[in-house]
């Protein structure tokens, strides 16, 4: 492939794929890998018009069930806890749940309800939620099928991890395979036609004093939070749908698409300035710098005799003190960075 290198300021509307690995010998004699990380970055703008309260006309409530119709292919599905209430509350996940309410219909069915949009047939038997109670049918455009509770997503085109480290090469995504640590995700739409995301457990937003949305550990682990996204191989559609209740999905900036210099070792800011000099020297471009965690204090002698932080974490695994042994003069270095135009 050939690659032509432009700045890194700015932004592009379209962005084109491409993978560039360069080795180099350090001074050690092995080699340190040089990555062009492609990633999509999944972070929600703070938008002044969420509303994580639905519209009172979109919800059906059955039993111990609520239903929210959010679009004519995307339901969410509820069932209360021991303490009686349904959630709410936003959550890392979803953000907006007031929608314009679309068509739909409700019936009621012998001891349960059923609830039609013009793609989606949802039935409802009563009590909590499990494969004899709940199945909804979907028709979008040239595909329709069936879905009950608990059923596999096989065919998901997946999601995310949160991590690559320990990973070399070509890697799957398939949660099944990945480690428990790299929580694993799939995404919101697969070639089965339908999706279901689970919100049961996740962290739920709330206000503080200091900040709009302040994550929170109490979440509702004891309800039934779902969303059922039924939109068949539309999945322009699936995305756009996603983004009114996950919120908008900013472009990542054009530097991230760079070229990064990125290992977890303990560099000095002398070592670093090395580094970056060497990419100079053999005329190969560097976009980012990525330091680790040893430019703070890491606490290694505490944390392996075993004393934990404030988080009832390891010590040294963030903070914002800098190890003055390394980075004596911490200004002076992330200037010298600046003028270097990296990140």
């Amino acid at each position: 492939h050939s690659l032509q290198y432009q700045g890194a300021e700015g932004q592009r509307k379209q962005l084109n794929s491409f993978a560039l690995h360069l080795f180099r010998p350090n001074m050690k004699g092995s080699f340190l890998g040089s990555f062009l990380i492609l990633f999509v970055v999944h972070f929600v703008a703070s938008d002044s018009n969420w509303n994580p309260v639905a519209d009172p006309k979109a919800v059906v409530l059955h039993d111990v069930a609520r239903f929210t119709v959010l679009t004519e292919n995307l339901i969410r599905m509820e069932t209360k806890g021991p303490k009686g209430s349904f959630e709410d509350r936003a959550t890392l996940s979803f953000v907006n749940r007031r929608l314009a309410v679309p068509r739909f219909t409700t019936q009621k069915i012998n001891d349960g309800i059923l609830i039609k949009t013009s793609k989606l047939i949802l039935t409802y038997t009563g009590g909590n939620f499990n494969s004899s109670n709940l199945r909804i049918s979907f028709n979008e455009g040239r595909m329709s099928g069936n879905w009950t509770y608990g059923q596999v997503d096989s065919q998901n085109l997946l999601g995310t991890i949160r991590t690559l480290d320990g990973d070399e090469g070509k890697k799957t995504l398939v949660c099944s395979t990945r480690r428990e640590d790299d929580f694993c995700t799939n995404g919101v739409i697969s070639r089965a036609g339908w999706v279901v995301v689970d919100d049961t457990t996740r962290i739920p937003l709330v206000p503080n004093k200091n900040w709009e949305h302040w994550a929170s550990p109490n979440a509702n682990i004891d309800n039934q939070d779902l969303y059922f996204f039924g939109y068949g191989h539309n999945y322009r559609k699936a995305l756009k749908d996603f983004t009114l209740i996950g919120g908008n999905i900013p472009l990542p900036p054009r530097y991230v698409f760079g070229i990064w210099f990125s290992r977890y070792w303990a560099y000095s800011d002398i070592e670093s300035r090395e580094i970056v000099n060497e990419y100079e020297n053999h005329q190969v471009p560097l976009d980012i710098l990525v330091t680790d965690m040893d430019w703070h204090i890491t606490f290694y002698k505490e944390a392996s005799e075993g004393k934990k932080d404030q988080a009832g974490e390891m010590p040294g695994w963030t903070g914002y003190t800098w190890d003055k042994n390394l980075f004596p003069n911490s200004t002076d270095f992330m200037n010298w960075c600046k003028k270097k135009g990296l990140r």
